[in-house]
């Protein structure tokens, strides 16, 4: 590889066997050497067919015209190969079972990629048929096939999936998953299904309206015997059986749910301290992990015109201090500042987050107002 042009870190060469980044995935990482330099690729990147390889220096200098060799890091490519070929297979895999699903998105790394779809509804139910198909198409060992061809041509391949805006350049590859999928994708690609492994679903949350994350795995039997180590861990202290175990850990969530709320509202009810001074009435009390619409109202259930509500919100993040009445809001900058916490509020109703104690809070802010 020879030198070609140079500018700041970045490298462009007559030739490169590194793979920019593109089609969700990372670009190749690695280190060009000769007899007098060495550096690290930190990126490679494709601006206008021109392939640009971002690196560390770490011994000698870099000029136009040198010689080089690369040696790309085989082993991270390979793990981003796998990945990026079970996303493909993962996502049809998807669209059979909802033909309305569409592509958002796509972030794969090494460990664990994230499939970003845009769909009304999805459910584990659609995942494990999606996740059971993918693997069935893993273990035929199907033909990976890479097609270089026109962009007008294109529409040869039936069912393709293509963002035609997004392509610059008047040739595409289009890979071929045989008799399941075509797709328009750089990247690299495993030559045969069977190179993934295996394939697993890990999460499946909501991103927003409509829009859903699947987070996977793939060449990971160590997962799939690991969640299931869990699942029967979980059956034996519940004891259940398979077939129950689903409908066991709901009806625990529901009565979690219940306590929780019972808990909540048995704390809220509780009686609140009050002081008077100077004309006003103060009242504080100590709460934990309380509901803030619930804190509120017990605070306006007491206002009046010459009143402050202090209340402290013990939380796993900390402690709140909810403070109500005149200048709450200046009030609460004061003790911001003071006590070194993080909040704002406005005239009537202002909220702080601290570090410090329950009863150091209550007693600044009683300072303060008297």
């Amino acid at each position: 590889m020879k030198v070609l042009e140079i500018k700041q870190d970045m490298y462009k060469f007559d030739d490169t066997d590194f793979q920019p980044h593109g089609g969700g995935q990372p670009a190749d990482r690695g280190k060009i050497k000769s007899k007098s330099f060495e550096g690290n690729v930190l990126d490679v990147t494709k601006e206008d067919s021109k392939i640009w390889h971002k690196i560390e220096i770490t011994k000698g200098e870099l000029k136009k015209g040198d010689e080089v060799k690369a040696e790309i890091d085989m082993p991270r490519r390979m793990k981003l190969t796998k990945m990026h070929t079970g996303e493909h297979i993962l996502f049809k895999a998807l669209q059979t079972f909802l033909p309305d699903l569409e592509l958002d998105k796509i972030r794969l790394d090494e460990d664990e990629s994230s499939l970003f779809v845009i769909m009304p509804n999805l459910d584990w139910d659609v995942a494990f048929k999606a996740e059971e198909l993918a693997n069935k198409i893993i273990f035929e060992n199907k033909e990976v096939i890479l097609h270089k061809v026109l962009k007008e041509k294109a529409n040869e391949f039936k069912g393709l999936r293509i963002k035609a805006e997004r392509i610059k350049e008047p040739e595409i590859k289009v890979i071929e998953i045989k008799d399941f999928d075509f797709s328009a994708c750089t990247g690299t690609h495993c030559k045969t299904t069977k190179e993934i492994g295996s394939l697993i679903i890990t999460h499946l949350r909501s991103s927003g309206p409509g829009k859903y994350e699947l987070r996977f795995k793939v060449d990971n039997l160590k997962e799939f015997l690991e969640f299931s180590k869990l699942s029967r861990q979980g059956m034996d202290i519940l004891g259940t059986e398979r077939d129950k175990f689903i409908v066991t850990l709901n009806n625990l969530k529901e009565n979690y749910e219940k306590f929780k709320k019972q808990a909540r509202e048995a704390t809220i009810n509780q009686e609140i301290e009050k002081e008077e001074f100077n004309g006003i009435e103060f009242y504080f009390h100590i709460f934990e992990d309380a509901d803030k619409k619930q804190l509120t109202d017990k605070a306006n259930s007491v206002m009046k015109e010459n009143t402050y509500v202090a209340f402290v919100n013990k939380t796993e993040k900390g402690n709140q201090l909810l403070l109500f009445g005149k200048k709450a809001g200046d009030l609460m900058q004061t003790l911001l500042k003071e006590l070194n916490g993080r909040g704002g509020g406005k005239d009537r109703f202002a909220m702080g987050q601290f570090d410090k104690t329950a009863e150091e809070l209550i007693s600044r802010t009683k300072r303060l107002i008297a």
